[in-house]
C-alpha cells in the first residue's frame, strides 16, 4: 500500500502523524476512564488535554487559512 502511494501524500501522513498523536492519546485515556466507571476527576484531566489541542488546532486552522487558499 505504500508503493503505491505518492511522495506528496506520504509527506502529509508523516507530518500529521506527531500533531495527532497527542490528541489521540488523550482522547483514549478520556475514553478509557469513562468506561473503567471511574470517577470523572480521572478523565477531567485528559479531556482539558483533549479540548487544549482541539482549541489549537482550530486557531491555527484559522490562522492558516488564507495562506491555503492562495496556493
Amino acid at each position: 500500500m505504500a508503493s503505491r502511494v505518492g511522495r506528496g501524500e506520504a509527506l502529509l501522513a508523516t507530518l500529521l502523524f506527531p500533531a495527532s498523536a497527542p490528541l489521540f492519546i488523550s482522547a483514549v485515556k478520556c475514553t478509557g476512564s469513562l468506561l473503567e466507571a471511574r470517577a470523572l476527576g480521572a478523565a477531567g484531566t485528559w479531556l482539558q488535554v483533549t479540548i487544549g489541542f482541539d482549541v489549537l488546532y482550530f486557531l491555527v486552522a484559522l490562522a492558516t487559512f488564507e495562506f491555503v487558499l492562495e496556493e
